[in-house]
């Protein structure tokens, strides 16, 4: 089960409705991500007289947690919920996890990098933003935060969207966001949040708005006149060690890289392709509609044709396709969230 799609989603309802009157046993690797409504979802798909209604919930466990809150919401999960932690199954010998050895790598910004940090992150923290409001959602200001400290090339075009709903005087929505990969469920949790917000729209003086879209192009403008990118050069500059590393400890020479941001990922793609890694990396996202990903797919698809590795989902058979292309063949894997499920 995962458990995103379980706080106060249309998609959680419908399935609490359809599980209603049916035996229930719920597994899930990641409990809570963002929201602690998350875990009134999971526990009303088993119990929905538990905690009562949302509003109860809410006015209950929903605002600064104390250990008397915490220790009284362990109490009532107790008969339903059973947690079981990573030195618990190592304990009793079920999985032997493989060791991590971790390795940390510094960078210094250059200085443009650092301009456009500091002042993206001021006018992230004003209140008077015509573009986020007095009362900004802080979902959205944290993703917001994400692509910025992703990559400058990622933070480029978020901010031409900001720019564009400016000038027509809309608000910023999901849409806006979507160079993070999990922009479906942002969606859902950030209309959930705004149920609860009701501010009356007041009249926008030009004069401010003139200002802000003045500001916003200027940090659009130095994130695109940004070409490289400190941490992406340090990558390069510690990719070959750590794969040396890795060899010599007799493992494949193999990585994977995460990162949150979609434009990022082609960022890395392209960076690593012209030092040395040409045809060596494989992409998972939650389109992969690039031609390396489309080729992937396509022979992987004619490899296994008339067997039953084929699914029917072209979203679970791309991802098939790439974890085989990452194991027999590539050498590096650069995944987003999409990566992580799963």
């Amino acid at each position: 089960v995962c458990s995103s799609d379980l706080g106060a989603s249309k998609r959680a309802k419908a399935l609490q409705r359809a599980l209603k009157d049916r035996f229930k046993l719920l597994l899930t690797a990641t409990p809570l991500q963002n929201s602690l409504m998350e875990l009134y979802g999971l526990v009303s798909i088993i119990d929905e007289k538990l905690f009562g209604d949302e509003v109860s919930f809410k006015i209950n466990y929903g605002g600064k947690p104390t250990p008397a809150s915490l220790a009284i919401l362990r109490d009532r999960l107790r008969p339903i919920c059973l947690r079981t932690l990573r030195k618990d199954v190592q304990a009793a010998g079920h999985i032997n996890y493989t060791k991590r050895i971790s390795s940390t790598f510094t960078f210094e910004p250059h200085d443009t990098e650092v301009k456009l940090y500091d002042g993206l992150s001021r006018y992230l923290q004003r209140k008077d933003t015509i573009a986020f409001g007095a009362k900004p959602n802080q979902l959205v200001m944290l993703v917001i935060r994400k692509i910025l400290g992703s990559s400058t090339f990622a933070v480029a075009d978020t901010l031409t969207s900001i720019i564009d709903r400016l000038k027509k005087l809309e608000p910023v929505v999901p849409e806006d966001l979507a160079d993070i990969d999990t922009a479906e469920e942002i969606a859902e949790e950030w209309a959930a949040d705004d149920e609860d917000v009701e501010e009356a729209a007041e009249p926008i003086d030009p004069e401010k708005l003139r200002a802000e879209i003045e500001e916003l192009t200027g940090f659009r403008d130095l994130a695109r006149s940004i070409r490289s990118n400190a941490k992406g050069e340090k990558l390069v500059e510690a990719l070959a060690g750590v794969l040396d590393d890795i060899e010599s400890k007799k493992g494949q020479r193999k990585a994977v890289i995460f990162t949150e941001s979609v434009r990022t990922q082609k960022y890395l793609f392209d960076l690593l392709s012209a030092n040395g890694y040409q045809g060596q990396i494989a992409l998972m996202n939650g389109q992969n509609k690039d031609a390396t990903s489309v080729a992937i797919y396509e022979a992987w698809k004619a490899r296994h044709a008339g067997s039953d590795a084929l699914s029917g989902s072209r979203t679970a058979d791309m991802k098939a396709a790439i974890v085989e292309a990452f194991k027999n063949e590539k050498t590096i894997l650069i995944a987003t969230e999409s990566g992580a499920e799963g």
